[in-house]
């Protein structure tokens, strides 16, 4: 099931490159960027808008990065409180089982 999953990942990925391709080649206008002090000119439209794309989806990595670490660490936590609790239990259990 993981190479599935893997397979259909990789296929998505190359869909995508390959839909970015396309509309490389069919937006090649030349546009002036001017953001604040930065100015980039003469720069193809596709090309534009396909760095504005990748790098919104950086920052949006980066914004939800520390969440994910946060959420890892509850786990984790929670993991080991369960795996305590569960010898506990089987610990009660066996003691029970002899006083029987």
């Amino acid at each position: 099931m993981a190479k599935v999953k893997l397979f259909l990942q990789a296929l998505i990925v190359i869909l995508i490159l390959l839909a970015g391709v396309a509309f490389l080649y069919r937006n090649p206008a030349l546009i002036s960027v001017d953001f604040f002090a930065y100015r980039l000119s003469d720069v193809p439209l596709g090309v534009a808008l396909l760095l504005s794309f990748v790098i919104g989806g950086l920052i949006g990595v980066l914004v939800r990065l520390p969440g994910g670490i946060w959420q890892t660490s509850q786990l984790k936590r929670k993991e080991r409180k369960l795996d305590k609790t569960e010898h506990e239990l089987a610990l009660l259990k066996n003691e029970s089982a002899k006083a029987s």
